[in-house]
């Protein structure tokens, strides 16, 4: 009876083992693990895929799709102007600075690139170039001592409202210009000379004089009023006009060098408010 016992229990071990073994283990194959089942937490959060920003399958593709096609725009902007107010009485205690009782407008039309981005939509940014250019003219002898100038970066920020599927979008804002004022003088006049004459008639002899004259014109800015209407004809092509006005008037002064020391005999201020017209052709992304 122990015997057939101990075979017994032998037998229930051998089946048991036999169990725990792949069935190609059984017909002479390679054991293999058995699979082990995946827990739930595995089964029902799968890796998330995300089109938003911040995950690891969001590429420069989605970025320019979403912030770059049909907002950012490149391009050149003509721009034109016309001082608001050039005269002053011919006289020395009313004029602009000492003789100086005349601007004129200066420097025909200016071309510069400019940059705009479109933001939700209705949110209009851009960031161009401008330049205010006057000649400046004496009562006393109707000549000029050069050119007053004002330029620098523009920013302007806009409400658009786009029209027709985009075909026309208005836009109106304001803008901010921080200008750098400088002074562009006449050779002649800033070497000492009576008139341009005179500077030819000695050879343009810039030393012939110990003391130099010179003009300082302060950096001015503004906040300005900008309207104006773009028009998309064909797909990238975006054209636009645009009217903005623009309050300036830097302060100046007038004295003379020598051995590199400025003296100021007078100050004043030049009227440089102007009212430009832009036109612009820019490539829309």
């Amino acid at each position: 009876m122990k015997k057939q016992a101990i075979g017994f229990a032998v037998a229930a071990f051998a089946a048991a083992a036999l169990a725990q073994e792949s069935p190609r283990a059984l017909y002479g194959g390679t054991a293999t693990a058995a699979p082990q089942p995946r827990s739930a937490a595995t089964q029902i959060a799968p890796r998330y895929k995300s089109t938003y920003r911040g995950y690891d399958d969001y590429g420069f593709d989605d970025f320019r799709k979403e912030w770059i096609d049909g907002c950012l725009s490149v391009g050149l902007t003509l721009s034109t102007m016309s001082l608001d107010d050039g005269h002053r009485p011919a006289n020395r205690d009313d004029d602009f600075l000492g003789n100086i009782n005349e601007l004129k407008k200066d420097g025909g039309t200016v071309v510069a690139p400019t940059i705009n981005y479109r933001l939700f939509n209705y949110f209009l940014f851009g960031l161009s170039y401008t330049k205010v250019e006057a000649r400046t003219m004496n009562f006393n002898n109707h000549l000029s001592d050069g050119n007053a100038e004002l330029k620098g970066l523009v920013l302007t920020a806009e409400v658009a409202y786009p029209l027709f599927d985009d075909l026309f979008i208005p836009h109106a804002g304001v803008g901010f210009a921080p200008l750098s004022g400088d002074f562009s003088m006449d050779s002649w006049w800033h070497a000492g000379y009576a008139s341009p004459e005179d500077y030819e008639r000695l050879g343009r002899d810039n030393s012939r004089y110990a003391r130099h004259r010179y003009i300082d014109v302060d950096d001015e800015s503004c906040i300005f009023l900008n309207v104006g209407v773009s028009c998309k004809l064909v797909d990238h092509l975006l054209l636009d006009i645009s009217w903005r006005k623009l309050s300036l008037d830097p302060d100046c002064k007038f004295g003379y060098e020598s051995g590199g020391h400025k003296t100021v005999e007078s100050t004043g201020d030049f009227d440089m408010g102007c009212t430009m017209l832009l036109f612009s052709a820019s490539y829309l992304f």
